[in-house]
């Protein structure tokens, strides 16, 4: 409805600025600051001549709204006829016309088609535009859309029609529907009329109107609740009847509250039956408490719903636990099978009802047998449990309980009655699946589904109808519709989840102009619960007659004078008479004689009317068999008047078998007790020995008269003397007799390394302790296992020391004392061994083993008590000293340690020598997690590595900054190369003669998306530490052999790219195929691809780079030696590795200007590769001197900032274009090759 209003506004505003715009005069439609003026207008505008045929002066472009192009308003004489609305058109364009003959001004409001067939509602209005004398220069008209508008009015309209209805259709019930300002807007229902409330009484007054004084405020104060969104229910008895009250928000499709409904509706009949639900069960619970037997129920799955009282004394759970358990878990596994037999008999047919004995374990363990009379209970026609009564056949107790209260097996009261709304809008007939229906969220979930999760069609509805219903639905629907009357129908639904609801479904029709149903409104309401009361009392009657009737034991009624009034099916077959002739008997006839006096003096007296008399009595049947009877007696009253006696008979005869079976029991304890692998004694609570087993004896090498002594004494001092601990053992046993509830579970260790384990439990009869049980049992190899599991689970088993998780744990022990004491600091070091591998490598991993245990026992000498040295593995140790933070005393440990570390190792018949790196974090500088103390010593131990090894290094603030930003970089490079963030610039490699450019050294860059373009010496170092420069070292070889193939395109001289490989890139695997795709693809000669790499990277991959670098070779690639001179730079280095080119360092070039011996050694390595064929290329040329010196030299080729810097690939291009980086000859003045380099210097 809120949403309603808003388009009702936007079309009002929208009507008021084309009002506003409707007397500007078209007559500069050409200017274009007024057409963007009114192009911009919510409303169309145009302009025709003012004489026929009228002709379009102009059109606004908004006019498109409609689906039509603005051509077709200029071009199209009969558009007007084509758009609108045939129902409209004679009228609207009649007066149109006739308007314009006679001058006056047109208003109309009438609907056209838009070009995708949907309908629109306009404004349309017209008038004359005149000049200064009067002469109409043109017709103009404004046209506002008004669909928004109609559309809303149609919904307010729509959703009262629906409130109504929903309202009147609810039985017993009213309606009330209020607005923010408590007013009522809606009072309907059946209520109303009970309760002589006039609709117009109470429409459009407030809540203080309606119910003047504290009555009003009450029910103002309940109506803001509403309105914030709190549903409120409650019940009432008023002198009209009980009613229950709900109070709730309604929302609009946005979700917000607009208004708010009251729903009463008056609940006394529901009640009513419920009462008499309760009523009837009560009057079969007394039957129920009083039996002996077991009387359940369980569903099909085996899961208890329902058990009495001697279900819980037979089996020993309580009755909550019975009713979390399966039968599964009571019965014996060896007779679980035949039960489900027996149940499958039942479900199948085979059997109504069958008598079968089972086997059950008693919560302490006893076995119980039940003989076991059970059926099938059915709920609509289908079996829906199983309800039995199971005696117990081996209980040598009289039972004392009586039957217990049932379980409620039917609901109770159902929540009040559920009702939703529907509405069905026919477009094409009755079954079209054109018609739409809209349901509430009521709805949805009377059929059992969520809001809005299926499609509502009729199909569906009808589908869930039941199929005995479908033709009574059916033809009071197509009724309804054909002949447009009112729709009230009954029909059972059948929901997901198989169950039945019975469905009530009322519903208006709408005629149609064409006097046609074309809309319905209605409710369905699930009356489910109110109408099957009833059905429900009567199951409930049946299901206890029916345990009654089919209960193993007797059960009688008598009167006053013993003449029995009623019995079950089990009186006939323990007195062998029928029920007609027991029915004419009184109880002293079938009494033996010799019991009937104790059967008179039995009778239950009246003062006891609660407590169930019980004795035996035997009674003759009538073919003369005696039948012990264990019988169970009440008086019943009325109106405290003694009625009768009710009673159970239970036919104990088999109790004799009973006791035999219990014989045979104890005959099978004894058996198991000597066969058992532990060794048990059973002794007295005076410490006298019952029993022992011969396991018991033997364990213990026992004298063979102890325990036909019975002394326990003689035989506890005989155990101490084996004992490691006997004082131990001995105040344990006090113990255990201090306390005869207790039970223990210890462990008794031997002077000869056997270790038992010891269970002692209390011995009951009858609920009390009369003595206890010892069992011991030998565990001497599963403890010492477990030891030795604990052990290594926190040691490192190589050097004994302990491991990375002991010592986790003693740093956080660490941290937390140093945070509850400033006195209690502490530092941590990082110890890494220096060339481990290459001992590791070169002596085999033996002798590496025994240098770490080496390493481990110095390190452990170096300390004191109470510091920790553990193996986290490989060749990585740390250290936790306590009560240690002070810088210097702690260097002074480090430097301890490697003095210690670096004295040789005598292992087999090597020496060897080995230093440390260590990295040091002091506690109490700022607050870390022991996984921070870690990862920042070994971040120092790092530091120290890289400062040459054999140091340590100490962490600080520095060192931690660098650690962030070294993350942060990984992190972003990890992102740059999926964001494309790379570029690669080019550095031309110039002929110092000619000055011709045909070669490129391809150097990265980084468009960095926050610092701009970053230089490789940003970033470089931190992708070869994380494996990165393998995927970015691709990424510039494709690069740039790419760039090279488009260059050469161009040119018709042979061109070159160098290319630079980091020592991870030379030794990675596929780096030979990477060079052979890249060369492939760009289609480039591999003599145009130069791959250069450093004496340091080469020198440390020995004989591995050797391999690459021939590989690369026979390729065809030519391979550079950058960095010349800074590293080894010898002569059997050249002439090892196949190289074509030697980069001189910028260092040396450098220095030309000012140092000889630079120059020198420039010289040389010039000489050096001329007399081995190598050419030379000088890096770093910055100055023109530095240019003239290499030239004079005989250097060939150079580069440098002098010539330009690196760049882009479009700036190399236009150098290849140029054909040269600066001019060399004499016919050029000093002051032109300036001009030249100053250029260069700017790219």
């Amino acid at each position: 409805m809120t949403t309603a209003k808003k388009s009702s506004q936007i079309a009002a505003n929208a009507a008021n600025a084309a009002d506003r715009a409707a007397n500007i005069p078209i007559i500069a439609a050409d200017d274009s600051v007024f057409r963007r003026f009114i192009e911009n207008l919510p409303a169309m505008f145009y302009a025709v001549t003012p004489v026929p045929p009228h002709k379009p002066i102009f059109i606004s472009r908004s006019f498109e709204r409609f689906g039509y192009p603005l051509e077709d308003w200029l071009n199209k004489p009969d558009i007007w006829d084509i758009v609108t609305h045939p129902d409209d058109r004679d009228e609207v364009l009649g007066k149109t016309r006739d308007a314009l003959k006679r001058g006056e001004n047109t208003d109309f409001v009438y609907r056209v088609l838009c070009a995708d067939g949907s309908i629109a509602w306009i404004r349309d209005r017209g008038c004359f535009i005149k000049d200064k004398d009067g002469v109409p220069v043109c017709w103009q008209g404004v046209i506002i859309d008004m669909t928004p508008q109609m559309e809303a009015d149609t919904e307010i309209k729509r959703r009262e029609h629906l409130y109504r209805t929903f309202a009147k259709n609810i039985p017993d019930t009213g309606v009330l529907l209020f607005d923010n300002d408590l007013r009522y807007i809606l009072a309907d229902g059946s209520q109303l009329q009970a309760r002589n409330w006039a609709t117009d009484k109470i429409e459009g007054r407030t809540v203080y109107e309606v119910f003047p004084g504290d009555e009003g405020v009450l029910w103002a104060e309940r109506y803001r609740k509403a309105l914030n969104g709190e549903t409120q229910t409650m019940q009432e008895a008023t002198a009209e009847g009980l009613f229950a009250t709900t109070i709730l928000p309604i929302r609009d499709e946005t979700g917000v509250i607009f208004a708010g409904m009251v729903i009463w509706q008056d609940i006394a009949g529901r009640i009513e039956s419920e009462q008499k639900l309760r009523e009837s069960e009560a009057r079969y619970r007394e039957l129920f408490e009083n039996a002996s037997d077991i009387i359940y129920v369980h569903d099909l799955q085996g899961n208890y719903t329902s058990i009495n009282k001697a279900g819980e004394l037979i089996f020993g759970y309580s009755r909550e636990e019975a009713l979390r358990m399966n039968l599964s878990e009571i019965i014996d596994p060896v007779h679980l099978e035949r039960s489900k037999q027996e149940f499958a008999r039942k479900l199948s047919g085979a059997a109504a009802k069958t008598v079968y004995e089972v086997d059950c374990i008693r919560k302490d363990g006893e076995r119980v047998t039940l003989e076991v009379n059970s059926s099938l209970a059915y709920k609509d026609g289908k079996p829906a449990a199983v309800q039995g009564i199971a005696r117990d056949i081996t209980d040598r107790r009289a039972a004392e309980a009586a039957l217990r209260k049932s379980e409620a097996n039917l609901a109770a009261a159902q929540r009040i009655t559920h009702l939703g709304s529907w509405e069905m809008e026919l477009r094409d007939g009755i079954y079209s699946a054109a018609n739409v229906i809209s349901w509430s969220d009521e709805v949805y979930r009377i059929f059992g589904y969520e809001p809005r999760s299926i499609e509502p069609t009729i199909d569906f509805i009808y589908k869930a109808i039941k199929p005995t219903d479908r033709a009574i639905f059916s033809e009071g629907f197509v009724s309804a519709i054909q002949e447009g009357k009112f729709f009230d129908v009954e029909a059972r639904i059948v929901l997901p989840d198989g169950r039945d609801r019975l469905l009530r479904t009322q519903a208006e029709t709408v005629i149609g102009p064409d006097g046609r149903t074309e809309r319905m409104f209605g409710t369905i309401q699930d009356i489910t619960d109110g109408r099957y009361a009833e059905e429900a009392l009567r199951e409930s009657e049946t299901r206890f007659r029916d345990l009654v009737e089919n209960a193993n034991d007797l059960i009688y009624t008598h009167d006053m004078d013993g003449y029995f009034t009623s019995l079950n099916r089990a009186g006939e077959l323990i007195s062998g008479y029928s029920r007609d002739e027991l029915l004419k008997m009184n109880y002293v006839d079938i009494v033996a004689p010799d019991f009937l006096e104790a059967a008179r003096s039995m009778t239950p007296r009246r003062s006891e009317r609660d407590k169930p008399t019980m004795y035996e009595i035997e009674i003759v049947a009538k073919d003369g068999r005696r039948v012990t009877l264990e019988v169970s007696t009440r008086i019943m009253y009325t109106d405290g008047v003694p009625v009768g006696v009710q009673g159970l008979g239970r036919d104990i005869t088999q109790k004799r078998i009973a006791e035999q079976k219990l014989h045979e029991t104890v005959s099978l304890f004894s058996s198991t007790f000597e066969s058992t692998a532990d060794g048990i004694v059973v002794m007295s609570l005076d410490r006298r020995i019952i029993t022992l087993n011969t396991k018991f004896h033997d364990m213990w090498g026992l004298p063979s008269n102890v325990e036909h002594k019975g002394d326990a004494d003689e035989m506890i001092g005989h155990i101490c003397e084996q004992l490691e601990e006997p004082e131990l053992f001995l105040a344990e046993l006090d113990r255990l007799y201090s306390d005869p509830y207790l039970a223990t579970d210890t462990l008794v260790r031997l002077n000869d390394g056997r270790i038992y384990e010891r269970y002692s439990q209390p011995q009951f009869t009858d609920g009390k302790p009369v003595g206890r049980v010892c069992c011991f049992r030998d565990i001497t190899e599963r403890t010492l296992a477990e030891e030795r599991l604990r052990h290594y689970a926190l040691h490192d088993p190589l050097t004994e020391l302990p491991n990375r998780a002991a010592f986790m744990n003693h740093l956080r022990d660490a941290v937390a004392r140093s945070e509850r004491s400033e006195y209690a600091q502490f530092a941590v070091l990082f110890l890494d061994l220096d060339r481990f591998k290459v001992i590791n490598d070169s002596l085999g991993h033996t002798i590496g083993d025994k240098l770490l245990v080496a390493i481990a026992e110095k390190l452990s000498s170096c300390i004191r008590p109470g510091d920790i040295v553990a193996r986290l593995g490989g060749d990585e140790f740390t250290i936790l000293l306590q009560r240690s933070s002070d810088p210097r005393e702690v260097a002074a440990v480090a430097e301890r340690l490697q003095t210690r570390i670096s004295e040789p190792f005598k292992l087999d018949s090597y020496e060897v020598f080995t230093t440390a790196s260590i990295g040091i974090v002091l506690s109490g500088q700022i607050h870390r997690t022991p996984e921070d103390f870690l990862r920042d010593a070994d971040a120092a131990m790092y530091r120290a590595k890289e400062g040459g090894k054999a140091r340590y290094e100490i962490f600080d603030q520095d060192l931690h900054v660098r650690n962030m930003n070294l993350l942060r970089i990984e992190t972003d490079l990890r992102h740059a190369l999926d964001k494309d963030q790379f570029e690669v610039h080019y550095q031309p490699v110039v002929d110092l003669e000619t000055g011709k450019v045909s070669e490129f050294e391809a150097l990265i860059r980084w468009q960095h998306p926050e610092h701009g373009l970053v230089g490789p010496e940003e970033f470089v170092h931190v992708a070869e530490e994380t494996g990165l420069i393998i995927p970015i070292g691709k990424w510039i070889l494709n690069e740039a052999c790419r760039q090279l193939s488009l260059w050469q395109r161009d040119s018709n001289r042979q061109l070159t790219v160098s290319v630079n490989l980091s020592a991870k890139q030379l030794m990675h695997p596929t780096l030979t195929a990477q060079v052979r795709d890249a060369i492939g693809r760009s289609r480039l000669h591999p003599s145009q691809l130069k791959l250069e790499v450093t004496e340091s990277t080469v020198m440390e991959h020995s004989d591995k780079a050797l391999k690459v670098l021939k590989e690369l070779r026979r390729l065809g690639v030519g391979l550079s030696t950058d960095d010349f001179g800074t590293g080894y730079s010898s002569l059997s280095y050249l002439q090892k590795f196949p190289f074509q080119r030697l980069k001189i360092d910028r260092s040396f070039v450098k220095a030309m200007d000012d140092d000889e011996k630079s120059s020198l050694i420039v010289k040389t390595i010039l000489m050096l590769g001329e007399n081995l064929d190598l050419e030379v290329v000088a890096e770093g040329i910055e100055t023109r001197g530095q240019r003239e010196k290499l030239r004079e030299l005989n250097c060939g080729l150079g580069q440098g900032y002098l010539f330009s810097r690196p760049v882009p690939a479009s700036q190399a291009k236009d150098m290849l274009r140029r054909g040269f980086a600066y001019i060399i000859g004499s016919a050029h003045s000093h002051s032109e090759l300036a001009e030249v380099i100053e250029v260069c210097d700017l790219q």
